[in-house]
């Protein structure tokens, strides 16, 4: 949403204190309000809707999405117009509550209900949010249009959904579900039996998942949110008040949300109408750091400063309010609350990358926008380029990649731009292809090693290295050094075996903490596993990770054979490559092992192997490379190496 993504920008500026980027985006919010409520609004049927590009006519069919901007807060409040299009809530033929669909059904059953009509917990997110923000805004419940009884209907119906049969031990959020797959008779008596036959039976009987896709999420959609913000009541402000305005949902007597971080104090929000449930006061209480801040008679909404010891009601319920006599009073602003690196919003800040340690001597990443350069032919693919890996960004396609490198090794030299900087601490961020939406042929290197340009212009390598993990993962590496004071660093990679190196970003801090680690070397790690065995050979697949230490050495991989049948030898078509095919002479069962060395130290990993005696060829392909003049879109760019390997 536009308009939520600027206002909530002006807000942090605002709180930053940057004035002037606040007011900027302040005014983007304000003109995206005017042009919703002006250009998008039907005042001859009082809805939001869509508009035609074509001919600027609104568009007839409605979906859940229309109603973005009244859950985000775009549409101002108070105006009776803007309220009744909440209306067609009340409507189930409109908007359901459950299934959870996108499409108006009016509409579709004025179509015939053409087209899918999947449902999924990614609807259910948004209708939750409609409702909360109806109750609480748009006066929905006062004028029928959304009851807290059907919020409370929509968080069971959410409940179902999630978990299959009752079983609540994880969430299985499928992609989609459907319910008219179903066998019915002619429902509407027309003669044919077809879709909107499944459609009329699945609205006469209740609502129900008859199918749910092979597609399986433990959180597609959110909605703990919904208990936390919309039950309990809780509402983020940014000083040092703590606010409640929760949605009474009919029947329930008691409720709790307990251990609740917030402002850097525990909370826990209680709901015990009679007190008889939990055993403490009758009514709505709030707990700060354990003690009893204040009890409401009702619930209502209500805004306690803990510095003052009062409570504020917002509302027309005359809610009585008794304080703690032992309330905690030094509840802090939103700005003032800081964060260890053993905490894991740090952790989780860190892997995204944002260093939000209270311990930093310094949090400015001094890599961001500087002189960044890399191996010569990166320079070719511009949409790669090397200035990706210093731009601030951790996101997954803007990074630096050595797809197409000839390269055994490639470089970053990162020139800081504000000249010599302390640092000890250098965070990288690899790429990684996952699934056929990421960049194909991208894994964390086998090992890279980090340098420093001395102030005669020679490199030299950063030492007493502690690495977080010891061998490079994907996403966030954390190396911690022994400050060292330097204009350049540069970071050298040696990819795994068919594999690229993709770096999101690099970042450098002058931290001051020191290391809890060693810094000794480590026993490079191998893994490998046998992908194929035919009479043209065995295709051995062989993965060889190191710590970059000693920094002078480098890492060799060797083939070898420990055991096979009497008379049997297992010939490697290069026995020094990590993959490689092997073949036999023999047929029998061979063990081969696959050691590493990084000098110092040699790992190791034995397979086992059922060696077909060679027919005179050998399959060498899967050990070259492949491009082709034309590949369909719908594929990776480099899918031609999928005709040479081995499967």
């Amino acid at each position: 949403n536009m308009w939520a993504n600027a206002n909530a920008a002006a807000q942090a500026y605002k709180a930053a204190g940057d004035t002037a980027n606040a007011e900027k985006m302040q005014a983007i919010a304000d003109k995206i309000q005017k042009e919703v409520t002006t250009e998008l609004w039907d005042k001859s049927d009082n809805l939001l809707k869509h508009r035609w590009l074509n001919d600027g006519a609104f568009a007839k069919y409605k979906e859940i999405n229309n109603y973005y901007p009244y859950s985000e807060g775009l549409m101002p409040t108070g105006n009776e117009d803007y309220n009744k299009a909440l209306r067609l809530f009340e409507d189930s033929n409109e908007f359901p509550i459950f299934p959870f669909f996108t499409a108006n059904q009016a509409d579709k059953a004025a179509l015939n209900f053409p087209g899918s009509n999947n449902f999924s917990i990614i609807n259910a997110q948004p209708l939750l949010q409609v409702y909360s923000a109806g109750i609480r805004n748009y006066d929905a419940a006062k004028n029928g249009y959304i009851t807290n009884e059907q919020f409370k209907k929509l968080l069971y119906w959410v409940a179902f959904a999630h978990y299959q049969g009752g079983d609540n031990n994880y969430p299985d959020q499928n992609e989609f579900w459907n319910e008219d797959n179903n066998n019915v008779g002619d429902v509407n008596g027309d003669g044919v039996i077809n879709n909107l036959d499944k459609n009329l039976d699945a609205a006469q009987n209740g609502g129900k998942i008859t199918y749910r896709s092979w597609i399986h999420h433990t959180q597609l959609g959110t909605t703990n949110w919904t208990m936390v913000e919309d039950v309990a009541g809780m509402v983020p402000r940014e000083d040092n008040k703590i606010e409640l305005n929760p949605i009474e949902i009919p029947g329930w007597n008691y409720f709790t949300v307990n251990n609740l971080r917030y402002h850097d104090q525990d909370v826990s929000i209680v709901w015990d109408k009679d007190g008889s449930h939990y055993g403490g006061p009758a009514g709505y209480s709030l707990y700060v750091g354990g003690k009893l801040a204040f009890t409401s008679d009702k619930l209502a909404h209500l805004i306690y400063d803990p510095a003052a010891g009062t409570v504020e009601v917002k509302d027309d319920s005359s809610a009585q309010v008794t304080v703690g006599a032992e309330a905690v009073k030094n509840v802090k602003a939103a700005n003032q609350v800081t964060f260890n690196a053993d905490q894991r919003v740090a952790d989780l800040f860190a892997k995204s990358g944002t260093n939000v340690d209270s311990a930093s001597k310094s949090t400015t990443n001094v890599a961001k926008d500087a002189d960044v350069t890399g191996t010569t032919y990166a320079e070719k693919d511009t949409n790669y380029p090397a200035k990706n890996a210093v731009d601030g960004k951790t996101v997954m396609e803007s990074f630096w990649g050595t797809k197409g490198s000839e390269n055994k090794t490639d470089t970053l030299n990162i020139k800081f731009k504000d000249g010599k900087q302390k640092i000890d601490d250098i965070r990288l961020y690899f790429y990684q292809s996952s699934s056929s939406q990421t960049i194909s042929g991208y894994a964390e290197p086998a090992n890279y090693k980090l340098e420093y340009q001395k102030d005669d212009g020679t490199w030299a390598p950063i030492a007493d290295q502690v690495r977080t993990p010891n061998y490079a993962g994907s996403n966030y590496n954390r190396i911690q050094f022994t400050p060292v004071e330097t204009t350049t660093i540069r970071v050298t990679f040696t990819p795994q075996a068919g594999m690229a190196v993709g770096v999101k970003e690099i970042e450098a801090y002058n931290t001051g903490i020191k290391a809890d680690g060693t810094s000794e070397n480590q026993t490079p790690q191998v893994d490998a596993y046998v992908s194929s065995s035919t009479s043209s050979g065995a295709k051995l697949v062989g993965t060889v990770k190191d710590d970059g230490l000693p920094a002078e050495g480098d890492v060799t991989t060797t083939w070898s054979q420990v055991s096979g049948p009497e008379g049997g030898t297992a010939k490697f078509v290069d026995a020094s490559a990590a993959s490689t095919t092997v073949t036999f002479n023999k047929e029998g069962d061979y063990v081969l092992k696959l050691t590493a060395s990084d000098g110092e130290k040699e790992g190791s990993k034995e397979i086992t192997v059922h060696g077909i005696p060679s027919d005179g060829t050998v399959n060498v392909a899967p050990q070259s490379s492949a491009s082709a003049s034309y590949t369909n879109g719908y594929q990776p760019k480099d899918n031609a190496k999928k005709v040479i390997d081995g499967q």
